[in-house]
């Protein structure tokens, strides 16, 4: 028997749930920015693909494979393959 699985979702680009359309535990996709959510027992809505330094910095992953890294002197796209990991200055 095979069950379907229904996540709440927007198509509508940089959508983020609100606290009060979710229960905790619960996943939020938005299927225009490929962005995941989640909300923890904390009442907080918790980007799955995007990670934040306490310095500021931030780490997205846009698609699998690739990380842009937000730094204070620009965004740099991160991939990696097999061993090696590359950063672009230029974003290309």
């Amino acid at each position: 028997m095979s069950v379907t699985i229904l996540h709440k979702q927007s198509v509508v680009s940089s959508n983020v749930p609100d606290v009060a359309q979710l229960q905790a535990g619960e996943f939020a996709i938005n299927i225009a920015d490929g962005a995941v959510f989640i909300k923890t027992t904390a009442d907080e809505i918790v980007d799955l693909l995007t990670y934040t330094f306490a310095d500021g910095g931030v780490i997205t992953a846009p698609e699998i494979g690739i990380l842009r890294l937000r730094t204070e002197t620009g965004d740099r796209l991160v991939t990696a393959t097999g061993e090696y990991i590359n950063v672009d200055q230029n974003n290309d």
